[in-house]
């Protein structure tokens, strides 16, 4: 019972919980049903989650496709030249300097940087390939389906 005198009647089957808890859910669940009336009467909430979708003016500019699929792979390709990078720089030579060790360390030293510059060609490549990012959609390489939701 409020303070002032208001009393609110709850049905449950729930036997086990506390009154209390159960009487939070359903004020908790009540409240959210409020927001989600509230949403659909102003907001139009019913609109929005629709899976319609509608056509766009040829001149609308979109992502371009393969500068996406060219992107992915440029990010891949990085990922790996930096995974690389941190390799080589964690040889380091902390053993005493001896002839044999300098020069084991040298050449192993020498081989990864060779394997980071074989990889820094391909990488540079496929930054040059991936433009432009922004296409008018009547201007797409290959077709694909356009709507509104593709624009995001």
């Amino acid at each position: 019972m409020r303070k002032g005198g208001h009393q609110t009647s709850i049905i449950s089957t729930e036997y086990a919980r506390e009154l209390t808890s159960v009487a939070a859910a359903m004020f908790a669940r009540w409240s959210q049903e409020n927001f989600f009336k509230y949403m659909r009467e102003h907001y139009s909430l019913d609109r929005l989650v629709d899976y319609s979708t509608e056509s766009i003016p040829e001149t609308t500019q979109v992502v371009n496709p393969l500068y996406r699929e060219a992107d992915g792979d440029v990010r891949k390709l990085a990922a790996k030249l930096a995974r690389k990078r941190c390799e080589c720089n964690s040889i380091i030579l902390c053993d005493d300097i001896e002839p044999d060790k300098v020069v084991a360390y040298e050449m192993k030293k020498q081989t990864m940087q060779e394997e980071i510059e074989v990889m820094e060609q391909p990488l540079d490549n496929l930054k040059a390939c991936r433009k432009p990012y922004h296409l008018m959609s009547n201007f797409l390489i290959y077709p694909r389906r356009i709507n509104s939701e593709s624009l995001e």
